[in-house]
């Protein structure tokens, strides 16, 4: 007796069940949208080392170092200019291919020169199957390179060292 129940409330349920899912379907649309604001950005870890140079009164070669800092930006969006602040020294007017600048430090003068980066093209995003197996993006990564002279010959003024930050602008 218990198995007949038991096959008849299986049977009402899977009859039920059924039409139920059997009777339609509702949908609704709706829209998608995305306001991107552009940017480039510093990479964090790769902002550019310090540059220190080894100099000897009168030395008879330049004393030379240079940094690579590297910035991600939006695929597509390109440095436009670069140029260096002037706090801690001169500097050159915006140029969309190099700059220079200057500056003192132990009473030796230095000079500044980059030009425009070099680029790694980023890649597109794309969208997975079933929501699953999708990748995401990646930016343009530009490598700036800043060369940094103490020309031969000079005095100085003071022994010992002596630095200041240097800030290299980029436009976009």
């Amino acid at each position: 007796m218990k198995t007949f129940r038991l096959l008849i409330a299986t049977a009402i349920a899977t009859a039920f069940g059924q039409s139920a899912f059997a009777a339609g379907q509702a949908s609704t649309q709706f829209s998608v949208g995305v306001n991107l604001t552009t940017a480039c950005t510093v990479i964090t870890g790769d902002e550019g080392a310090a540059v220190s140079i080894n100099y000897n009164a009168f030395q008879t070669t330049d004393g030379t170092g240079s940094t690579s800092p590297k910035v991600s930006c939006t695929r597509g969006l390109a440095p436009t200019s670069i140029q260096f602040d002037g706090t801690n020294g001169t500097t050159s007017a915006a140029s969309n291919t190099s700059i220079t600048g200057e500056g003192v430090l132990a009473g030796l003068r230095y000079t500044l020169a980059a030009s425009m980066p070099s680029v790694a093209g980023g890649s597109t995003a794309t969208a997975g199957a079933g929501g699953t197996g999708g990748s995401n993006g990646t930016p343009d990564t530009y490598t700036f390179t800043v060369d940094v002279t103490v020309s031969l010959g000079q005095a100085g003024a003071t022994s010992g060292s002596s630095s200041h930050n240097r800030t290299l602008l980029i436009n976009y």
